[in-house]
């Protein structure tokens, strides 16, 4: 093979686990071209990796199609101690977390707002107030339950609730 430099070699557009790449070893010490298998690369990943802002997984999981499988305990981001604020859809307090438990409702503090709906979501909303109903807005152009879009569900003080929701625009609940 004559000499080239690597921007001059022929690009492939799929790479088997014994195919080599080209690695500089201790580039700020010493450097030397060494190489390396892509099965030797990936026999170092992590197994458990996190995809940002969607999904942790570790052991006894399976991706399969569009189908994901979980066959362990699973935990979820949770939030204790929220205040709601606001009376309005762009007052209320924003719930980030699938489980969310709101002890803080007030007559002019008792809103809080779901996430933008994504078809198959599901978040939980606890109304651990003792004596306050608490508003439920969804995010912008979006329902619940039927209700006309932006407008506010009721929840119950102690009562909570499961939203599920159906497609980028609809939430439903289940007590």
């Amino acid at each position: 093979m004559a000499d080239q430099k690597i921007s001059e070699l022929t690009a492939i557009t799929n790479a088997a686990s014994e195919d080599l790449i080209v690695v500089v070893d201790d580039p700020t010490g010493t450097p030397a071209n060494k190489k390396i298998s892509l099965l030797n690369v990936f026999a170092n990943v992590a197994s458990n990796t996190t995809h940002t802002g969607t999904l942790t997984t570790t052991a006894n999981s399976t991706f399969q199609g569009s189908r994901f499988t979980v066959s362990a305990n699973a935990v979820f981001k949770t939030t204790a101690g929220i205040s709601a604020a606001g009376t309005t859809q762009g007052t209320g307090t924003a719930l980030v977390s699938k489980i969310n438990e709101v002890t803080t409702v007030a007559a002019g503090a008792n809103a809080v707002v779901l996430p933008t709906a994504v078809a198959g979501a599901s978040v939980v909303v606890i109304n651990a107030d003792s004596s306050d109903v608490l508003g439920i807005f969804p995010a912008a152009d979006a329902s619940i339950n039927g209700l006309a879009a932006n407008a506010a569900a009721s929840q119950a003080a102690g009562v909570h609730k499961e939203y599920f929701a159906a497609n980028t625009t609809q939430w439903y609940s289940i007590q």
